[in-house]
């Protein structure tokens, strides 16, 4: 269906991962210390569901996380931290996997007004393009299109997505 999300694929993984690695070493690197300081206790859990929802993973995601690492620790037996870690990590991907994750995309039946799709990611990553491309297939299908930019670091992003919404036919 979206086809053009596929063009500069690895491009876009590859300065992605780059861009996020930093976060992503310190923030696993606080719940890796976290598991490895003590024993698996009410005050472990409640120290990671924290840095996960401190980290915009979502309450209910991070409860739901919590969860099924309590069930895992003991369905398994696991014990240590670097168990306990690698199963978080294990349940983090499958969260991801397209098979389990929600749809964006509209049900029109429960749709009674203005559908709002919030594209949020690192500098540089085609945020701007995969907006147009959306655009673009949304006009298509016959639906009505309005675009609005938010970029408080490039202001020059508010006049990309214009002259793209100009190239385009859309507001």
């Amino acid at each position: 269906m979206l086809r053009f999300f596929k063009q500069n694929r690895n491009k876009n993984i590859e300065h992605t991962q780059d861009a996020v690695k930093p976060s992503r070493d310190r923030w696993f690197g606080k719940i890796l210390n976290v598991l490895q300081s003590s024993k698996l206790d009410n005050s472990v859990w409640e120290e990671l569901e924290e840095i996960l929802i401190s980290s915009d993973v979502g309450v209910e995601t991070s409860l739901r996380l919590i969860e099924e690492l309590k069930n895992t620790v003991k369905e398994k037996g696991l014990e240590t931290g670097e168990d306990v870690f690698a199963s978080l990590k294990e349940s983090l991907v499958a969260g991801m996997e397209p098979e389990n994750a929600e749809s964006v995309w509209m049900d029109e039946t429960e749709v009674s007004g203005p559908y709002v799709i919030l594209m949020v990611g690192v500098n540089g990553v085609g945020k701007t393009t995969s907006i147009a491309k959306l655009a673009h297939h949304f006009t298509q299908e016959g639906k009505k299109v309005i675009l609005g930019a938010a970029d408080t670091f490039r202001a020059a992003a508010a006049e990309q997505l214009e002259i793209l919404g100009e190239q385009i036919g859309v507001d």
